[in-house]
């Protein structure tokens, strides 16, 4: 796929996997400045409307993001842990969708 010119979203991009895939999009031709890796302080993807926000104008969505906490997080949540990441990626997916994006990738977190 050509990069050069496409606006991309990768949720979770400033994460440990989203920085090696941002890097990977570097490599293939994307500029940096086209490429927005939203943090959750500016974003609450659990939100339909901050969902929206990010994925606005993107050609490319790629989504990485999820709420994580190592093991103890998650044995001791796992009911909030399986919620939210589904909300978030119900909404990403939903933006993607209305936004009309040429290309969605998922990562299946839940």
């Amino acid at each position: 796929m050509f990069l050069k010119n496409k606006k991309i979203l990768v949720t979770g991009g400033n994460g440990f996997v989203g920085q090696s895939v941002v890097r990977e999009l570097l490599r293939r031709g994307a500029k940096s400045r086209s490429i927005f890796t939203p943090r959750s302080k500016e974003f609450d993807l659990r939100e339909a409307s901050d969902a929206g926000k990010a994925v606005k104008g993107k050609n490319i969505i790629i989504h990485l993001a999820a709420i994580t906490g190592g093991i103890e997080f998650h044995r001791d949540n796992p009911g909030v842990a399986l919620y939210d990441n589904a909300l978030i990626n119900l909404n990403i997916l939903e933006a993607a969708r209305k936004e009309g994006a040429e290309k969605f990738v998922g990562l299946g977190i839940l």
